[in-house]
């Protein structure tokens, strides 16, 4: 399984915050600014159409693949990424 971040292209993302805890529950997180970290086994593309963004049923965003991480954050948001980083 791949880690994506969804960042949302509106003010509103709670669309795609419902549709994840719909869809995938217990399988992303929440960044402070409504950004959202998700494991994930397909592409980008898959994503998005699972979650309505791709039509935009759910709301606007870019969806991109992450191939690293690095800076500072809260330790929890550290955690996600390495439990979730590790079955990637």
């Amino acid at each position: 399984m791949a880690v994506f971040m969804i960042i949302p292209t509106t003010h509103e993302q709670m669309g795609i915050r419902d549709k994840l805890s719909e869809v995938m529950p217990g399988h992303f997180y929440e960044l402070p600014k409504g950004e959202f970290l998700v494991k994930f086994a397909g592409t980008s593309k898959q994503l998005s159409d699972d979650l309505g963004i791709s039509d935009g049923k759910s709301g606007a965003a870019v969806i991109a693949s992450l191939g690293g991480y690095y800076g500072r954050a809260p330790n929890d948001i550290w955690e996600w990424l390495k439990q979730n980083w590790s079955d990637a």
